[in-house]
């Protein structure tokens, strides 16, 4: 990788591949963006969520291409399209990611169930139900992994639900993809909602600095939340998974600081 790329450069290319009805991406976003790509194909985080714009899987695949080309990306990340929502995978990180959550049990399942008096740790029942299902996509990765061709980097698994099951929960299912080290569940058979209405919850940030893309701008790439009543059990899983992105992030020249910083809210109602 190109350590002395200009700046203007990461703007430059998503203003080529990712405007959406002559609308260009402002330059922060696509520093922020280009930082977070760079940050899935490290290891820091396994997917990246796209929600800058609404830019097609084409474009973001093009998006991606251009930046191998410059010499800012090394490594093939992939595409996926779920439900609508689109997602920059890297599949080595994310098949280890999983399959640490299956052998090594290393992300905590949070039961926010409205049926619940207040959110608690998953039963076991339920963690088996959800392991089941992460077994399944496991499997589905591995075999995407197993495709090598270029005309094939672009996957759209539209029909996720089908492979999964109708009871999967979307909540859980991006949880897991972007690497959290706790995820929310609720039972959605009985009902969306969830019992984290005025619940107090840390919120937990993480920003890294790559000053060639972003100069001397802390980018954030991870925000999550549980609540702050079971921080006991969250303790030693959300410790584990910080110093973790620490290892990582001191292995990679790109990325020169680590910050995480940590607040309580308390919301009249939460959207899962």
């Amino acid at each position: 990788m190109n350590v002395t790329a200009p700046t203007n450069l990461p703007v430059a290319i998503c203003h080529q591949c990712l405007s959406v009805k002559k609308r260009r991406l402002p330059p922060v976003v696509c520093r922020s963006l280009v930082t977070q790509t760079l940050a899935v194909e490290a290891g820091i985080k396994p997917a990246l969520l796209y929600d800058c714009n609404g830019a097609s899987s084409e474009q973001i695949q093009d998006y991606l291409q251009r930046l191998q080309d410059a010499g800012l990306l090394n490594q093939d990340l992939y595409v996926l399209d779920i439900d609508d929502s689109i997602l920059i995978v890297n599949l080595e990180c994310i098949v280890r990611h999983l399959e640490n959550i299956l052998h090594h049990s290393q992300v905590a399942l949070v039961d926010v169930s409205c049926s619940l008096a207040q959110p608690a740790i998953a039963s076991l029942e339920v963690i088996k139900s959800v392991h089941g299902q992460l077994a399944v996509l496991l499997e589905s990765f591995k075999l995407l992994k197993s495709i090598q061709t270029r005309e094939q980097k672009l996957f759209s698994i539209v029909n996720l639900r089908d492979t999964l099951g109708l009871d999967w929960n979307l909540c859980s299912l991006f949880g897991f993809l972007l690497g959290y080290p706790t995820v929310y569940w609720f039972n959605q058979e009985k009902s969306f909602e969830n019992n984290l209405t005025m619940a107090p919850l840390r919120v937990i940030s993480l920003s890294v600095s790559c000053p060639f893309i972003a100069g001397n701008v802390d980018i954030p790439i991870y925000s999550f939340s549980f609540p702050d009543a079971l921080w006991p059990a969250m303790k030693e899983k959300v410790e584990a998974w910080v110093q973790s992105r620490q290892d990582i992030i001191s292995q990679r020249p790109s990325f020169t600081s680590m910050n995480i910083s940590t607040e309580t809210a308390c919301l009249p109602g939460v959207t899962l």
